[in-house]
This record gives C-alpha cells, structure tokens and sequence, in this order.
C-alpha cells in the first residue's frame, strides 16, 4: 500500500509491504447548518436543555461571558460571541454591565492583539474585555471543597456576577473526556492551586503510572471530570453555549442552556463526528498528526501519540509523524526525560504537575508498552529520551518496524491522528 501522510506543511510517503490494512478516518458528517447567527439566536431562546436565556436575564444584571483563550481559538469565539452580547443587549443590559472574561487557566497571559483575535476588534472596543490570572490570590473567591478535597479558588468576576455565561467548544480530551463545559471552571477561571490539585487525578493513586479512569470519552468515575464538575456545580453558570465542529472546523451546531445537561449532549455528537470504531487493536499503526498546525510541536503531537496508542495493542508498534518545526512546545518539555527511571519520573510530577510534565509522561507510558518510531525535525538525541526510537523518514521507519512483524500483521493507517479517535466496539 502506498502511504501518503501530511507531515508539517509537506508530505511524506512510503510503502507499506502488509496486505491487512486500514485507514481510520472520521466519516464525513454532513448538515447545512447555513446563518450561525440565526441559528444561535434560536438556541438562545430556545435550548437543548433548560429555559431560554431571555427567560434568566433581568434589566439591570451585570453579565460574565467566559470565553477561551488564544489556546482555543479553533473554536471560533469571535465568530459566535457578537451574537451572544446583541442577544444579552436585547434583554435590557447595558454594555456598561457586560464584561468579557478570557478563561486562560494557568497558560500565559495573552496580549491585546490575541484578546483581539480572540473575541474580534468590534467586541474588543466596546465591552471590557479581560483574562483570568490564576496567580492573583486578591481576583480569587473560595466557594466549597470538593469530595476529593480539592478548595475550589475562582475567578472574584465569576462569582460576584448576577449571570454567568460559559462558552467554548467540545472535543475530545485525554485527560477530562471531553472538553467545554464545566472546564471553563476548572481549570478555566480556577486558582493555580485548585488546578494543580485537580490534574493531580491524572497519575494513578497508587501504582507508578497513569489513572487508567482517565482518558478520552471517559467520563463515568473519571476523578478530573467528576472534580471539575463538582467544582462548576459550586458556581452554577446560569447558562452555556458550546459549539461542536467537524474536522474542516466549521460548525455544525450550538449546544445551550443547562451548563452540564447541554454539555453532555454535545460530547454524544463528538462521538458520532471523531470516533472511529474498530473492533481490536492493531499490531503496528502508522499515524500522522494531520500536518501543521497539529504536528507543530512535540506538546501538540501527544493528542496523537494518545489517539495512536488507543489504535495499537500493547507490545504493538506505532509510525509517528510530527515535524515539530516549534520543537517541543515548551521549554521544560525535554528536561522530564532527564528522570532516570519510572518512579523518579511519576515521584518529581507528583511534587511538581505541570500539563508539560504530564504529557511527556504520556509519551514515555506509551513508549513503555508499545515500540514507537518517531519521524520528526527534533534532534534524534532529544527525542530518543523520550523512550522512542527516532528515525530519519516514513520509508526507514516502516522497514524497521515492519522487519518485526509478519506478513498477517493488523496495520492501522491514521492520516489524520489529531482528532481521530478509535473506539473498540462493545
């Protein structure tokens, strides 16, 4: 078979000498979804779940549009958010009393051309635009402990407003399940604190490795989940609007109302939109990330090393591509793999979570179970720390692994392994 995978802004090919092959790809899905505006418009007043926004509204109210930061902006905020403050504007609200909050989490501070980009020039001038610093202990508020012990600090804005308003958009997460909803929370709008404690939930609590509750599409007993839903119940956003794209990243519908209600019934459509069902796992799977910007750094790369791995049986092979032309994506990436062994590793990101830390455990766990080969711009003495095996193009990397494998060998091919998301059918 001849592959032919997106490898930063080119492509790479080579050939795959096994005839039990298969593409994984998300099926096309296909609704004309046509005005947005009008269509978001009619959801405002008419949810998926819950009363009408025009119903919760009061004259007078002081309003919080929590949006995502510059880290998001394949949501396309600024598409959507002129509607949602005409619409607020309409029920009475003076633009004096609506403010737009950028939840950043615990990422960098954005400038003002990324507040720009992020919520557009027109939404910029004329409502207060400002973001989140979880580092601020006097813009922090304590609103309840969570059954995991975890103090939830939030956003002082968040709490003093007479209405919460969440947006976002809802995809895949291998950590939390899915993202949107009540992440716009936690770690959204959270202290540092509350969020290094709820992350923590990602290591196992007992064994050295990774929480096996956690992942993508799993959201029953997943312990970063449920806490960040305690935490957002502690707040209780009056009303949500989340958005859900297919993989041209248009959008396909608006999921409003009830913050956790509305939610869940967008995460069923990722689902239907990203998931790719197979019915076992494969011996070698050769994955590329999707091309820029999905592959443009090692740290973005780890959604497709997870989606990968998710593809491969353990003892299996994956082919990674990632050019990377960022290099690792953030500064301390490499030097987690300065720990010598497995329990040095989990020991140190325990004291010290950093998503950083935690994504490039995520590498060196699946690098552990399974033998991965990494076609990348990174130097081959970095990347070769991280536990794989680096190569130099597609070609040598499918003659090596496929030196291993006989000739009745199951291969996945994942053109697009950023957002592509296999599910082994029940």
């Amino acid at each position: 078979m001849d592959v032919n995978l997106k490898y930063g802004r080119q492509t790479m090919q080579g050939i795959l000498p096994l005839a039990n092959v298969e593409e994984l790809v998300p099926q096309a899905y296909e609704k004309e979804v046509g005005d947005i505006s009008a269509l978001l418009k009619h959801k405002l007043s008419h949810p998926t779940n819950g009363i009408g926004l025009d119903q919760i509204l009061q004259p007078g109210e002081k309003v919080v549009v929590v949006v995502s930061d510059i880290t998001r902006t394949w949501t396309r905020t600024r598409d959507y958010l002129p509607t949602i403050v005409e619409y607020v504007e309409a029920c009475s609200i003076a633009p004096s009393d609506i403010s737009i909050l950028i939840a950043r989490g615990c990422h960098r501070s954005q400038t003002e051309d990324e507040f720009k980009q992020i919520v557009g020039e027109e939404i910029f001038a004329k409502y207060e635009v400002v973001e989140h610093d979880a580092d601020n202990p006097d813009g922090l508020v304590y609103v309840g402990t969570t059954t995991r012990n975890n103090p939830i600090y939030v956003n002082k804005r968040v709490v003093e407003a007479d209405r919460v308003i969440l947006t976002g958009g809802i995809i895949h997460h291998a950590m939390a399940g899915f993202g949107g909803g009540r992440k716009s929370i936690l770690p959204g709008v959270s202290g540092r604190k509350t969020v290094e404690n709820n992350h923590l939930n990602c290591l196992h609590p007992t064994d050295i490795d990774i929480n096996p509750a956690i992942g993508s599409n799993r959201l029953q007993g997943n312990p970063l989940h449920e806490d960040m839903t305690e935490a957002a119940a502690f707040v209780n956003p009056d009303f949500l609007v989340n958005v859900v794209l297919d993989t041209k990243n248009e959008i396909v519908d608006f999921f409003t109302g009830h913050w956790f209600e509305a939610w869940a019934e967008g995460c069923a459509l990722v689902n239907e939109i990203y998931g790719v069902p197979i019915d076992e796992q494969a011996d070698l799977t050769v994955a590329s990330c999707g091309g820029f910007p999905y592959d443009i750094s090692l740290y973005q790369a780890s959604k497709t090393f997870y989606n990968a791995a998710q593809a491969t049986k353990v003892g299996g092979t994956i082919i990674l591509l990632a050019q990377a032309e960022d290099g690792p994506g953030s500064p301390d990436f490499f030097g987690w793999y300065d720990n010598e062994t497995s329990e040095e590793f989990f020991t140190n990101l325990k004291a010290e979570f950093t998503i950083p830390g935690y994504l490039a455990y995520l590498i060196y766990v699946i690098a552990q179970e399974r033998k991965v080969y990494v076609v990348t711009d990174c130097a081959a003495e970095q990347v070769a720390k991280m536990g794989v095996i680096p190569v130099a193009n597609l070609q040598e990397a499918i003659d090596q692994a496929c030196a291993d494998l006989d000739g009745d060998a199951k291969v996945f091919v994942m053109p697009e392994g950023g957002y592509t998301f296999p599910m082994i059918k029940a």
